[in-house]
């Protein structure tokens, strides 16, 4: 791992390649990952997370980014990604995420008046 880090990375080899290859840290089935997407990866997680013995917490973030890019590629090659399944699963994400980023700002909305209060209570006081 350190060696094609290393290689990606070496200064000797990158004036001759694309911006998006001279800052490849790894290269999985033709497509790079960066030093940025890596970079966003190690932020997103907590610290330490998946530091083992044997790599440092990088080590083992850029080792799960190659093994996903590789199964990803896999599964678009079996055709998954056009599966009407998986479709309606990232259709769920897309939904959610929209939700999620269009979520009201508590602080922003209006207080129920004491009549809203009551109604609500009232209309689930047997439960």
């Amino acid at each position: 791992m350190a060696l094609l880090v290393a290689a990606a990375t070496g200064s000797g080899c990158k004036e001759s390649y694309p911006e998006s290859v001279r800052d490849a840290v790894a290269m999985v089935e033709g497509v790079p990952i960066t030093v940025d997407e890596l970079r966003r990866e190690l932020e997103r997680r907590p610290p330490g997370g998946l530091a083992t013995s044997e790599a440092s917490p990088r080590e083992a973030v850029l080792a799960e980014m190659i093994r996903n890019r590789a199964l990803l590629h896999r599964a678009r090659a079996e055709g998954l990604d056009r599966d009407p399944e998986t479709l309606r699963r990232l259709e769920r994400v897309i939904v959610a995420r929209y939700l999620e980023a269009h979520r009201p700002d508590p602080e922003t909305l209006p207080s129920p008046t004491d009549d809203e209060i009551r109604a609500t209570y009232e209309s689930g006081r047997s439960d």
